[in-house]
This record gives C-alpha cells, sequence and structure tokens, in this order.
C-alpha cells in the first residue's frame, strides 16, 4: 500500500505540472497541454480508486 500511496502523490505532483503548463501554454499549444491535463487527471483518479479499493 505504501508504494500505491508514494505512485498517488508522484501523480498529484504531475498534476500539479500539467495544470502550470496548460495555465501557462502559449496558444499554439493549449491543445496539447489540455489532452496532457486530462491524461494526468485520469491517472489520479485512477490511482485514487485503487486506493479506494485498498483501504475498504
Amino acid at each position: 500500500m505504501n508504494d500505491l500511496i508514494e505512485e498517488y502523490k508522484k501523480a498529484l505532483e504531475e498534476l500539479k505540472q500539467a495544470e502550470n503548463n496548460f495555465n501557462n501554454a502559449d496558444s499554439d499549444f493549449v491543445p496539447a497541454a489540455a489532452l496532457q491535463l486530462k491524461a494526468k487527471t485520469e491517472k489520479v483518479n485512477a490511482i485514487y480508486k485503487k486506493l479506494k479499493g485498498v483501504a475498504v
């Protein structure tokens, strides 16, 4: 479970970076930044669901 918690923390950091990239993207790169943000959000959600299942 500790590995999963560490993976979740890393995913949250990656999500923060993706959000920062999106917020500061040049207009030409907004679509790519939006896709990256969505992917990182999905990753965080998937790991959260795993954690929730382990914790129950």
